[in-house]
């Protein structure tokens, strides 16, 4: 059978709080998996706990014995690339903050602006 081994305090402290407030629901399943396994609980019973193949939950326990707390994180996704840049993300957050009477008027000027820059145009 595979278990966890016996957790420090601050391993612990730091996988309570990602099973608590962890950024995707995996990755605080995984998190909570890693606990109960260092409380004895068996793949199989994870397994079924989490409603996920014994081979997921075994690779999660694999993964927190080679890489710790940072292999419980999602893996990168391949997508498309965003379209607006932080840049201009960080105007409208700040547009919406702070409205005006002609909130898309500012907007697409702002991005407008934006998109001329990133052309080379001005």
């Amino acid at each position: 059978m595979k278990f966890v081994s016996a957790l420090t305090e601050e391993e612990q402290i730091a996988l309570t709080q990602l099973y608590q407030t962890g950024n995707s629901h995996r990755q605080r399943q995984r998190a909570h998996g890693v606990l109960l396994s260092a409380q004895g609980y068996s793949i199989a019973q994870l397994a079924e706990l989490f409603t996920a193949k014994r081979d997921t939950v075994s690779r999660w326990l694999t993964t927190w014995q080679q890489t710790g707390i940072l292999g419980l994180a999602d893996a990168p996704k391949s997508g498309r690339p965003r379209k607006v840049t932080q840049e201009v993300e960080a105007v409208l957050l700040d547009l919406l903050e702070h409205p005006t009477p002609a909130l898309k008027t500012v907007i697409e000027a702002e991005l407008q602006k934006k998109t001329s820059r990133s052309r080379g145009t001005r």
